[in-house]
């Protein structure tokens, strides 16, 4: 007995640095992502650290930054630079109280809040790869963040006081929640409401979100594992409610203060200036003006000139509907042409921050040509995996679910996005990218190892 107990007690103990082993090396692929992201980040930080301005994107990083200032000196949410501190309708309040948090513990120090920006940053390459990790198998997680980590275009946004770092990193807490549900036969109410929590949390970080959980809620009742009809109805139900009770909540605000039945004034104000009028202008030749041509005249706060009454609203979405619907295929013209302006490569906010190209006259002359050349190959590099991805994923049954998941949320900001988007737009985008190329690099490299070695099928992936 004695001896049968002492061999027990090898075993345990020769086992125990397997197992050992097998932990800090799951930690220690989640530590190279999140390293490789901070790295990258920071390395561009360095030449901006002097300029503070070279953080800030026109209009919206002013913008941000003023409500913060507003709140911390005790005068509201609001977009005044002096009395009265009228309440804004404009900007929805997930970053600005995060950065008025900041600001009262650290002062008004920019620095500080792209700082937690990079923090951001190196999280969503972290989630990335732990969604990875549960629906495409350890390495594609791995290789999904490693992907997201040195992505351009996230890499420079995360330097910036823009929603784009902590927009991302609540969709994809919302994300992983749904991914742990369906992969849970026993998963509770607690996930669903977990997840709803995150999407809510994002829409009022950018209204760009409101149609979500419309999307994800039906995704989750149709994917979630071992539900009756009746149960998958109420996971839909509890989730899209739950979810949009928060931009619900911040409309009964808007309307309490000044009247607006809306989340966010921007509705209309991009349906009217940023599709319908520029609808207008191509169609009668003239190019809209570029994005930041007056970054450096000032505090873009002081010069705005939008007008936020509700009536006014009204009318400029009665207008631009009228217009759109009057011209119907220009507009999916121009939504095309904003979906692939949205697909290339960032084009100012790298020079500005590496080179000090405060204009889009400046930034023309910072831009480098291997800079773009660079940049445009990792993105067709990228978008060749990822349709390999969704193509071979499709017809796996064990990542058939997820792979779907992750095309819809691609396919839902692509849509949604309209005529006025920009590469920023594709920040929350790029992580469901990586995560489709991700499996299309394993793939092929499965495809490639078959072929080398002669046989005849392809394994299948460890989930």
């Amino acid at each position: 007995m004695r001896c049968s107990e002492g061999v027990s007690a090898r075993r345990e103990r020769a086992a125990w640095p397997i197992r050992k082993v097998g932990i800090n090396r799951r930690a220690t692929s989640w530590m190279v992502v999140g390293l490789v992201a901070l790295g990258c980040r920071l390395l561009l930080a360095i030449p901006a650290l002097g300029d503070p301005r070279r953080f800030f994107v026109s209009p919206d990083s002013f913008e941000y930054d003023r409500l913060a200032l507003n709140l911390v000196a005790g005068h509201g949410y609001s977009l005044a630079t002096s009395s009265p501190f009228t309440p804004d309708v404009s900007r929805t309040p997930t970053y600005p109280l995060v950065l008025a948090a900041i600001y009262a513990l650290a002062g008004h120090e920019p620095r500080a809040a792209v700082a937690v920006n990079i923090l951001l940053g190196a999280g969503a390459c972290i989630l990335t790869a732990l969604i990875g990790r549960r629906a495409l198998g350890a390495r594609a997680g791995t290789l999904a963040g490693l992907f997201l980590a040195t992505d351009l275009t996230s890499v420079v946004y995360s330097l910036t006081l823009m929603t784009e770092p902590i927009f991302t990193v609540l969709i994809l807490l919302c994300t992983l929640k749904i991914v742990q549900i369906v992969g849970n036969t026993r998963s509770g109410v607690g996930g669903t409401l977990q997840a709803a929590v995150w999407c809510g949390l994002a829409i009022l970080t950018r209204p760009i979100g409101l149609f979500l959980p419309l999307v994800l809620g039906p995704m989750l009742g149709v994917f979630r594992p071992s539900a009756v009809d009746r149960k998958r109805l109420t996971v839909v139900f509890c989730f899209t409610a739950i979810a949009l009770l928060f931009p619900a909540a911040w409309t009964v605000r808007n309307y309490l203060v000044a009247g607006l039945a809306q989340p966010t004034s921007i509705i209309a104000i991009n349906a009217y200036y940023h599709r319908a009028v520029v609808l207008e202008a191509r169609e009668a030749g003239h190019l809209p003006t570029e994005e930041g041509e007056a970054t450096d005249e000032g505090d873009p706060v002081s010069q705005r000139t939008a007008d936020d009454k509700p009536a006014d609203l009204v009318n400029l979405e009665r207008q631009a509907a009228q217009i759109v619907l009057t011209d119907p295929l220009g507009y999916a013209r121009l939504h095309l042409g904003g979906t692939a302006e949205m697909l290339r490569p960032d084009r100012d906010i790298f020079v500005q921050i590496v080179n000090g190209a405060l204009t889009a006259r400046d930034r023309r002359r910072a831009t480098s040509a291997l800079e773009q050349t660079v940049a445009k190959t990792q993105l067709v590099v990228l978008y060749a995996l990822s349709a390999c991805g969704v193509l071979l994923g499709l017809r796996r049954a064990g990542e058939r679910q997820m792979v779907t998941l992750f095309v819809v949320i691609v396919l839902y900001f692509l849509v949604i996005s309209g005529p006025e988007a920009y590469a920023r737009f594709r920040v929350p985008v790029m992580p469901f990218i990586t995560l489709l190329a991700a499996g299309g690099a394993r793939a092929c490299g499965e495809i490639a190892r078959t072929a080398f070695r002669g046989e005849t099928t392809i394994r299948p992936a460890s989930l």
